[in-house]
């Protein structure tokens, strides 16, 4: 669930502008504003098959995420530009250690390989799926499985319905012994440094326990929903990308930038061994190696459009999956920086605003690619705030799952 302020302040008044927060009390909200809850939101599904029939099923709608991916998070989202320092973030690997990682980092053309650093041997980059036996309930600080059965699988090729916003990924899971199993884990195999790479807990949850027998086929499935239109096919995109990765070789997408055709952006790419450690020659997502078209690589933007006069939005105010920029941005973009306050994360940017305006539409906006474009992953409207002349405007995207 996607939750946004907007909060005006200047010496003659102050307004502020939110989105009620799901299952939660209303923020403060001006006049006439509307109400959405932007739903960001895990489904876990646990089927066990015997010989092609449907033995057991069950299905938890809220599926807990870990600190790690929320950690994570942040340090994607809100890298700022070539002269900043690299953007890192902790997260604690299956072992029970606390290790920085870099988000994005554009020191060099040869930059220190990222999360995204994949080998083309064993072990490989990207996305597994785990069960267990445990039945403690599960926690946002937990780091492994509580009782691991069988080793990690790793995850079909994650798809995209740009119609729902779902992304969908899962494995299937051949039991060895007989079990009681009563949990699950979504796992990324990342890169730490030197030539190790390790495994770190993103999602995990419990389940009524389900028994197995040897020979059952154990089909675990994971169904990240986007539910708002609030969110681009963009982000839609490259989230999947990011949940999973063909094992052993690069891999990219193609995102939309703000103006032009499609482009292919790399996120998954073959580090190269130097001595003792890796490096990656490709830039962004995570090596953005320019200032970005908006003068920041992650920036909010402003908008004033309407149902009558909408010239950057395909002639369309509604919010939109497939729009590639706002419907009729206004000021300079403006860069975010973030906070964390477990299970939420947020991004912020400061608008400066000279002249009186009403906006009435804000996106949030990265830089990457090689040359660097501009592509926006979240947008929504609203109605219109009046911003007094010589005021400032901060804008928050705080971001939930699970």
């Amino acid at each position: 669930m996607l939750v946004v302020v907007l909060g005006f302040s200047s010496l003659i008044g102050s307004y502020e502008f939110a989105l009620n927060r799901q299952n939660a009390p209303a923020l403060s909200t001006a006049a006439g504003s509307p109400p959405p809850n932007f739903r960001l939101t895990a489904q876990l599904s646990v089927k066990v098959y015997h010989k092609g029939a449907l033995r057991a099923s069950v299905t938890e709608n809220n599926d807990l995420v870990m600190n790690n991916f929320m950690n994570f998070l942040p340090s994607w989202m809100t890298y700022l530009s070539l002269s900043g320092p690299a953007s890192t973030f902790t997260m604690t690997d299956t072992a029970g250690t606390p290790l920085t990682l870099v988000g994005r980092d554009s020191s060099n053309t040869f930059a220190g390989c990222t999360w995204t650093c994949e080998s083309t041997v064993a072990p490989f980059a990207g996305g597994y799926i785990a069960i267990g036996t445990g039945t403690n309930a599960p926690a946002r600080t937990d780091y492994k499985l509580t009782a691991p059965y069988q080793t990690p699988v790793t995850v079909n090729p994650p798809t995209y319905d740009p119609t729902t916003g779902d992304i969908v990924f899962g494995t299937g899971i051949v039991a060895g012994t007989a079990a009681s199993i009563g949990e699950a884990g979504f796992l990324e195999n990342w890169y730490i440094g030197g030539t190790v790479w390790v495994n770190f807990l993103m999602f995990h949850d419990t389940f009524p326990t389900i028994a197995v027998s040897p020979g059952n086929t154990i089909s675990v499935q994971y169904t990240v929903q986007l539910g708002s239109t609030a969110y681009n096919n963009n982000l839609g995109v490259l989230l999947a990308t990011i949940f999973a990765n063909p094992l052993g070789s690069a891999s990219s997408v193609k995102l939309t930038p703000t103006s032009g055709p499609a482009q292919t952006i790399s996120v998954y790419t073959i580090g190269i061994l130097d001595g003792s450690y890796y490096e990656d020659l490709n830039p962004a997502p995570r090596a953005d190696l320019s200032s970005g078209t908006t003068g920041e690589d992650s920036a909010v933007i402003v908008g004033t459009g309407s149902a009558s006069a909408c010239p950057d939005d395909n002639g369309a105010f509604a919010q939109s999956r497939s729009a590639t920029n706002l419907c009729q941005p206004v000021l300079t973009p403006s860069p975010v920086n973030s906070f964390v306050f477990s299970p939420y994360v947020a991004v912020t940017a400061v608008i400066p605003t000279a002249t009186a305006q009403t906006f009435t539409e804000a996106g949030y906006f990265q830089s990457f690619g090689s040359p660097t474009y501009s592509f926006r992953l979240i947008r929504n409207t609203f109605s219109g705030l009046p911003v007094p002349a010589d005021s400032s405007a901060t804008v928050t995207y705080e971001m939930s799952m699970g």
